[in-house]
């Protein structure tokens, strides 16, 4: 083979690995998902895993390589619509020790949305409401973290590094047996 036909090769292998999607610059705890932009759920899913809500203790995750953009982390359940009552709590930190988020309180207070098979748990960050024109307001989120922390909600670097920890303060026996998933969904999910 000729020495140019070596390097066109390379280029076009070069090309074709630039080509790949974003699940192979993942690293880390976890399973990263990319279910594709025609799909109806989340584009994007990380998922860590079963949690157990009803006994108390705590779990630590590290990841990188999440592709650049809005995630939002919480419980991902497969249970009737009864919520547990647990008190978590979930902090998201970045390489540089910054927390991005911190919330904690009873699953109660958090919202849910519906999913196929389940529902979703996750918190909202504080919002300001500014007047933009005569009987028209423009939600704004306010006391936002580190990239972008906001309630759950982070906008994760494609650079950056994360540290994820999950926390049962009070424990909910009723929630024995409730198939619960700690997870992230990105890519403009909502």
């Amino acid at each position: 083979m000729s020495r140019p036909s070596i390097l066109l090769a390379a280029a076009l292998a070069c090309t074709a690995l630039l080509a790949l999607p974003d699940v192979f610059a993942y690293k880390g705890d976890g399973v990263f998902t990319d279910t594709s932009i025609s799909s109806e759920q989340p584009r994007y899913q990380l998922d860590f895993g079963s949690v157990s809500l009803a006994t108390s203790g705590s779990r630590a995750f590290r990841f990188s390589g999440l592709p650049e953009g809005d995630v939002t982390f919480g419980l991902r359940l497969r249970a009737p619509h009864n919520d547990p009552r647990a008190v978590v709590r979930l902090t998201l930190k970045n390489e540089k020790g910054e927390i991005v988020f911190h919330v904690s309180d009873s699953l109660a207070n958090w919202l849910r949305s519906d999913l196929e098979g389940g529902s979703f748990l996750y918190r909202r960050g504080m919002t300001l409401y500014v007047p933009v024109a005569p009987r028209a307001m423009k939600p704004v989120r306010t006391a936002t973290g580190p990239d972008g922390g906001w309630g759950t909600y982070a906008t994760v670097r494609a650079a950056g590094s994360y540290a994820l920890e999950f926390e049962v303060v009070n424990a909910d026996a009723g929630a024995s047996g409730v198939p619960v998933r700690l997870v992230g969904f990105g890519g403009d999910w909502k």
